[in-house]
C-alpha cells in the first residue's frame, strides 16, 4: 500500500530512493479500479519495469446498532480491496438492470410485464448483496481524487513509449509522459499522509421532529409528577428529559466553530443524513475516546450525551497540545 510506502520513505535524515513516478488520470471515483485493473493486465505481460501501482487509499467505518465493532488498525487488508472489487461490480450489474428495466417501462403486454418483474427481483437481489458486503468490510476511497501513481523500477524522466501505449490502451485513463519530480513528490509525501489516516463514523439516534420532541416531553413530566415514583426512577426520567435537548450535531459543530482547532480537530464532522445523526473523526480520536474493552462492544456506547462528554473530557486535557485556547 502506498501509505506504509510513505511512511518508510524517509530513514535517518536522508530520503530511500525510489524509481521514477508518473501519474495516470483516470475517471474521478475510479481510482481503485483502475489501480486493479492496471495490476491485474500488468501481470499477464512480461513488462517488468513497474514496481507498484498506487492509489492512495484511504477508508471509513460505520458504526450503528448493527455494527459492534469496528477494525481500527489503520490498514487496508486484501480482502477489503475484494470487497470493494465485487461492490463495483454488482453497482454496474444494477445500473444495467435499472437501464433495461427504463426501456421496458414503455412497453405494455404480459410478456413485458414479466421482464420487468424479473428485473425487479434481480435489482432487488444484487442491492442486498451490495448492503452485505458493506456490513462486513470497509468502504474505500482514494485520497488523490481523479490520479493514480506508478513508480518505476529505475530513474527515468520520461515514460517508456511500449508502456504509455499499453496503459492507454486500456481506456482506464491517460499516463503522463514525464516523472514527477523528486522535490515534489517529497512535498506529496510530507502532506498526503494526513489525509490517509481512516475515519470512524458514528450513528447516533434519528433526528426527532419538533411534534416528538415535545409529546415525549410531556410523557416524561407525567411521569416526573407521579408521587409514586422513586429516586432511581424520577433520576433516569431527568436524565431522558435532558437528552431530549441534546443535539449532538449542534454541539459538536458549535465546539468546531468557537473554538482555535488544529488541523487534527478540523478532521471532526458532524451531519445529518437520513435523519440520521453522524459525527465522524479520524480513527486514532476514536480509539482516545473508547477503550479496548468498550470498542468491542461498541453499539452500547451510542449515546449522544455520553459521546459528548468523552469529547469534552479529551479536548479539556489536550487543550496544550491540540491548539485550543
Amino acid at each position: 500500500m502506498f501509505n506504509k510506502k510513505i511512511k518508510k520513505i524517509k530513514k535517518g535524515n536522508g530520503v530511500l530512493k525510489m524509481g521514477a513516478v508518473f501519474a495516470i488520470s483516470v475517471q474521478s471515483g475510479q481510482e481503485i479500479y483502475s489501480k486493479e485493473l492496471l495490476k491485474k493486465r500488468l501481470a499477464q505481460t512480461n513488462i517488468n519495469i513497474v514496481k507498484g501501482v498506487f492509489a492512495s487509499e484511504t477508508y471509513t467505518d460505520f458504526i450503528n446498532e448493527d455494527n459492534n465493532c469496528v477494525d481500527t488498525s489503520d490498514s487496508i487488508k486484501e480482502e477489503d480491496i475484494t470487497s470493494y472489487m465485487k461492490t463495483q461490480r454488482l453497482r454496474t450489474a444494477i445500473n444495467n438492470r435499472r437501464l433495461q428495466l427504463e426501456v421496458l417501462s414503455r412497453y405494455n403486454g404480459v410478456q413485458y410485464e414479466e421482464y420487468k418483474t424479473e428485473a425487479k427481483k434481480e435489482i432487488n437481489q444484487l442491492e442486498k448483496e451490495v448492503r452485505e458486503i458493506k456490513r462486513s468490510s470497509k468502504s474505500l476511497k482514494s485520497v488523490i481524487r481523479g490520479y493514480i501513481l506508478i513508480e518505476l523500477t529505475m530513474d527515468s524522466i520520461y515514460l517508456p513509449d511500449y508502456l504509455w501505449s499499453f496503459i492507454k490502451d486500456l481506456k482506464m485513463g491517460i499516463p503522463s509522459k514525464y516523472s514527477i519530480p523528486e522535490y515534489e513528490l517529497e512535498q506529496f509525501f510530507n502532506t498526503l499522509s494526513d489525509y490517509l489516516e481512516s475515519e470512524v463514523v458514528m450513528s447516533f439516534e434519528k433526528e426527532k421532529t419538533y411534534e416528538e420532541v415535545e409529546a415525549e416531553q410531556k410523557e416524561l413530566l407525567t411521569q416526573l409528577n407521579n408521587k409514586e415514583i422513586d429516586e432511581e426512577e424520577k433520576l433516569e426520567v431527568e436524565n431522558k428529559l435532558d437528552e431530549l435537548h441534546v443535539s449532538i450535531v449542534d454541539k459538536i459543530n458549535e465546539f468546531l466553530a468557537n473554538k482555535s482547532v488544529n488541523n487534527f480537530y478540523k478532521k471532526v464532522n458532524a451531519f445529518i443524513k437520513r435523519g440520521k445523526k453522524l459525527v465522524s473523526l479520524p480513527s486514532s480520536l476514536y480509539s482516545n475516546l473508547y477503550n479496548e474493552n468498550e470498542k468491542l462492544q461498541i453499539s452500547k456506547f451510542l449515546q449522544e450525551r455520553d459521546f459528548l462528554k468523552r469529547f469534552e473530557k479529551y479536548t479539556y486535557q489536550n487543550k496544550a497540545n491540540i491548539g485550543l485556547r
